[in-house]
């Protein structure tokens, strides 16, 4: 009787045994299904968001977040178990590069058995970021990688079990399979703020990365819903509210295509200075120029009147209007821009130092430059003068010349350009952009000293007994009407007077090496001529029509010069052929 008791007892602690394991076998089961059913629905919902229309105009993917969320719930509606109860969480939705996390909570209920109650409660939760930009045939967007990243496992579903017999209530056991981040993959850690004023901010993106190279930044202030993409780890935002906070993120890609996260922080800019110098604050119209640099380029009176007299090009006036003359600056005095007021011309208002203490007044800009690093920062400055010059001749070097320093760490950070002319130089950067092009400058302001100093070398290139002496240059210049005054000019040139620009489109393959002095870089046949010449590459030729669209003015030999022909009178006939040398080289 004893033994049978005990079979009896044995019987049925197998019995409760096989319906642990079956309720476990189930359990699992259902989380298994649940989670790759997440998954599926997380990828088709984030494709399903995918904005067209932004792609095609930008070029980048970017998710409509509203469009996503109804996607998700809707797909997961019809395809979730009736018989369990979800409760359905969304995290760190980005619009752009596309990102979403995704939670979804499951109760199966509550199995009593022998009297011991034990509850199931699962947890999944699924990270996903859509790389990658390629567009089919078709137009639609092709996603390398689209759908889930693989730092997603079922390691972040969490089943609460209980794990004390006769209590009631959740444990932890965890169902992880495992942890399988890509340790390749470029890790955004810090996103601070590098430098602000009451209307800029300056970001600076830090990387933890085991990639070879981070290839490029993105950088938002807008909460993520436009980017803006640089090859370097800061970007300054200008041209912003005083005492605003943004909301900066950013997130970086290395060079083999691979998304970091993304990393926000919160930057407020500063609070606007107070002016005690300019009485007449309150006459600023605008402040888009606010906090950029300018430099005075003539001291010559000017063949304007106000109030019946002549004055002086560097001038500075206590009001807008030129009522009374506060001061007077020299050529080559800088300032900094405080506002800009429009009436009989442009005025500044401008801050100065002259060694004396701060100052302020107004100016008008005719004859004034701006620095155009700071006014057109979306086009890139290599300055060849400035480390070494590259101005060849079919192959020749210029004696003394080529390979020489021929400006001063002046020209390293400033860039200057007549402001008129800088104006139309900023609408031609503009159409290159939105293009997907990048203009470089070259070579902008040069002192009529540096001007004569290449013009005596080329002279030595083609003049017999110099002991420098070229054929092959010379019957490269006198070619087809052109002469050694097309190539680099004998007397004042745009370029001295800072209305002309030596460019070229980033990447682009051109006519010839940029500073070619001779027929090689001509862009028409003959001077005169409508007709590129034969030599006029797609790129040269896309250059000349963003830079003619923004009514810039063209030289027939070269391909790289620009100008603006009105300004650069303008100068010459105010300074009766003297020019604007406000820098030495």
């Amino acid at each position: 009787m004893k033994n049978a008791f005990w079979a009896y007892w044995l019987i049925l602690l197998g019995v409760l045994i096989v319906v642990i394991m079956l309720l476990v076998q189930s359990v699992t089961s259902n989380n298994t299904e649940d989670y790759y059913l997440i998954k599926e629905l997380t990828e088709a919902a984030m494709v399903d968001a995918v904005d067209y229309s932004y792609y095609r105009q930008y070029g980048e993917i970017k998710m409509n977040k509203e469009k996503f969320y109804e996607s998700f719930i809707r797909r997961f509606a019809e395809n979730a178990s009736l018989t369990s109860t979800y409760t359905v969480s969304f995290y760190d939705v980005y619009e752009t590069p596309p990102k979403a996390s995704v939670e979804v909570k499951s109760k199966s209920g509550s199995f009593t058995v022998a009297g011991d109650s034990t509850q199931f409660d699962i947890v999944n939760r699924i990270d996903a970021i859509i790389e990658g930009n390629t567009v089919s045939e078709n137009g639609t967007v092709e996603l390398p990688n689209s759908g889930v990243n693989d730092d997603s496992t079922e390691g972040n579903s969490d089943s609460n079990l209980d794990d004390t017999v006769g209590d009631s209530g959740s444990g932890n056991a965890d169902s992880s399979s495992g942890d399988n981040t890509q340790n390749e993959k470029p890790t955004v850690s810090q996103v601070k703020d590098k430098g602000k004023t009451e209307n800029s901010i300056t970001v600076e993106t830090t990387v933890n990365s085991t990639s070879d190279t981070v290839k490029e930044y993105y950088f938002s202030i807008d909460g993520g819903n436009t980017w803006q993409k640089s090859d370097k780890n800061t970007y300054t935002y200008n041209n912003l509210s005083p005492n605003t906070s943004y909301n900066v993120q950013s997130y970086v890609k290395d060079s083999e295509g691979n998304t970091s996260n993304v990393k926000e922080t919160k930057i407020t800019t500063s609070d606007p200075a107070v002016n005690t110098c300019l009485l007449d604050e309150k006459n600023i119209d605008t402040v888009n120029l606010k906090g950029m640099h300018g430099v005075m380029m003539v001291n010559y009176r000017s063949n304007y009147k106000y109030n019946g007299s002549f004055y002086y090009t560097t001038e500075v006036f206590h009001d807008y209007d030129h009522n009374d003359v506060a001061d007077k600056l020299s050529a080559g005095d800088e300032f900094t821009i405080l506002g800009e007021k429009q009436g009989k011309f442009e005025y500044w208002a401008i801050e100065y130092d002259k060694g004396s203490g701060k100052k302020c007044g107004w100016i008008s800009s005719t004859f004034a430059a701006i620095n155009l690093k700071e006014y057109i920062p979306e086009m890139e400055y290599n300055i060849t003068n400035l480390s070494g010059s590259i101005y060849k001749a079919v192959g020749h070097d210029l004696p003394n010349v080529t390979g020489k320093r021929l400006y001063s760490n002046k020209f390293a950070n400033f860039v200057p350009a007549l402001y008129n002319f800088a104006k139309k130089l900023k609408t031609a950067a503009a159409n290159a952009r939105n293009n997907g092009d990048t203009l470089v400058v070259y070579d902008a302001y040069r002192p009529s000293s540096v001007s004569k100093k290449a013009s005596d070398a080329l002279n030595l290139l083609i003049t017999k007994n110099s002991g420098y002496y070229s054929a092959d240059v010379v019957n490269k210049i006198n070619y087809a009407g052109y002469d050694k005054s097309w190539f680099l000019a004998q007397g004042l040139s745009a370029h001295n007077t800072a209305c002309a620009v030596d460019i070229t489109i980033k990447g682009a393959t051109m006519p010839s090496d940029m500073h070619e002095l001779s027929t090689l870089a001509a862009k028409y046949a003959t001077p005169g001529s409508t007709k590129y010449a034969s030599r006029m590459t797609s790129d040269a030729k896309k250059l000349d029509k963003y830079m003619k669209d923004a009514k810039l003015n063209d030289l027939a030999s070269e391909w790289w010069h620009f100008q603006d022909t009105n300004s650069y009178k303008l100068v010459k006939d105010e300074t009766n052929l003297a020019g604007a040398n406000f820098w030495s080289a």
